[in-house]
């Protein structure tokens, strides 16, 4: 037998452990039927280049790892989210973590070559031990509201408050099935800063929710990494998914919202319904928040859940968006990655320091979309009469 078979399979073996792969798993996403992968790893058959490239990205380790001639040292950080995380994913899930591994480990590259530091590495406010009870993590809410100025009402583009304090989001279809996946992660990365991973593949008044938890650890854990899935009660997460409630939807701001509708409790589904689209939240979260702020009747409660929201909202004037119903992650392209990445290639491209290629690699996504992104033309609706008509009242 060829002893440079011999020497691939078994790393083909580990690569594949690492990243958290059974041969099925990973024959499904190759293509090939499990005892191909097997002959791979027992060194029987090598795969051709193709098969080697594929490989490559769904383990995220290099041809010159696989062919022996650099090693690499698996962060803690990595086997952590892979044993939290692997048994809650299908393959792709599993796929889509590994290429959200490897687009930080790209990242923290582009920074450092552009001379930019990493984001958020402390985190700016803390929570003594012990201090969990409801009116401490409303306390720890308010506390993070004044940190970005908000007051009492709705948050708004939670991403772009993240932005604020230089925190990564980064959004990956990992499955829709709430209680079978997971939802989203936080990860401290050395060269990028706080990371937080988000499920694209559920609704915007979900994802806000999830990206509000992974904020919590950002915000006062910051020295661990988490996996939020559903039915985890490890008190960091019961605290994490306390504080997005209370910082999502205030429970005085509630209160004082639906007092000034001129009412005491919630009965008709349209108040629900405008309340919802006021906050910038779930249905489902706007009811669990009426409720424990004893704002609605627990009959009512179970009338209003049901209720199709996003069906009323539209009869009654509201804008709705595509992916409120079934999503389809794959057309988000580069709307999955944090606004300062894409600031920072507009600026390397300007600078001439990156190829549209070499964007189209870190990020993932086609060529022609880069080229889109890059585009200078303006849109047909673009006119200079808004912006004349606003100067002459200035």
């Amino acid at each position: 037998m060829n002893q440079g078979l011999v020497e691939l399979g078994p790393r083909l073996a580990a690569a594949r452990k690492r990243a958290g792969f059974s041969q099925d798993e990973v024959a499904l996403l190759v293509g090939q039927e499990r005892p191909v992968i097997s002959n791979w790893e027992s060194g029987v058959r090598r795969p051709n280049a193709t098969q080697l490239g594929k490989l490559s990205a769904i383990y995220r380790t290099s041809l010159d790892e696989f062919l022996g001639k650099i090693q690499r040292e698996q962060p803690d950080f990595e086997r952590l989210l892979f044993r939290d995380a692997g048994e809650r994913l299908d393959p792709r899930g599993k796929y889509e973590i590994q290429r959200f591994l490897g687009f930080l480990d790209a990242y923290g590259d582009f920074l450092e070559a552009l001379d930019e530091p990493p984001g958020l590495l402390k985190s700016p406010l803390s929570i003594g031990e012990g201090f969990t009870a409801k009116e401490d993590i409303r306390r720890k809410a308010e506390e993070a509201r004044n940190l970005f100025r908000l007051g009492s009402g709705p948050v708004g583009d939670l991403s772009t408050l993240a932005d604020l304090l230089d925190i990564t989001v980064y959004r990956a279809p990992l499955g829709g099935d709430l209680k079978g996946t997971v939802s989203g992660a936080f990860l401290p990365h050395d060269r990028v800063g706080f990371s937080i991973l988000v499920n694209a593949e559920t609704t915007p008044g979900r994802r806000q929710f999830t990206l509000a938890h992974e904020l919590a650890h950002a915000l006062f854990h910051g020295d661990h990494l988490y996996v939020a899935y559903y039915g985890r009660r490890e008190a960091s997460e019961r605290f994490a998914n306390a504080f997005a409630a209370e910082f999502l939807v205030p429970t005085q701001g509630l209160r004082s919202t639906v007092e000034s509708l001129g009412i005491k409790k919630v009965a008709d589904p349209e108040v629900a319904v405008h309340l919802q689209r006021y906050y910038g939240v779930s249905y489902a979260m706007m009811l669990v928040r009426l409720r424990a702020a004893n704002l609605v009747t627990e009959p009512d409660v179970e009338r209003l859940r049901d209720v199709h929201p996003v069906r009323l909202a539209q009869r009654l004037g509201y804008r709705t968006d595509a992916d409120e119903g079934p999503q389809v992650p794959n057309q988000w392209g580069l709307a999955r990655f944090p606004k300062k990445l894409l600031c920072l290639l507009l600026r390397a491209f300007e600078e001439e320091r990156i190829t549209v290629s070499g964007a189209a690699t870190l990020t993932g996504v086609a060529a022609e979309e880069i080229e889109d992104f890059l585009s200078d033309d303006p849109l047909p609706e673009e006119s200079d009469d808004e912006f004349d008509y606003l100067s002459e009242s200035a």
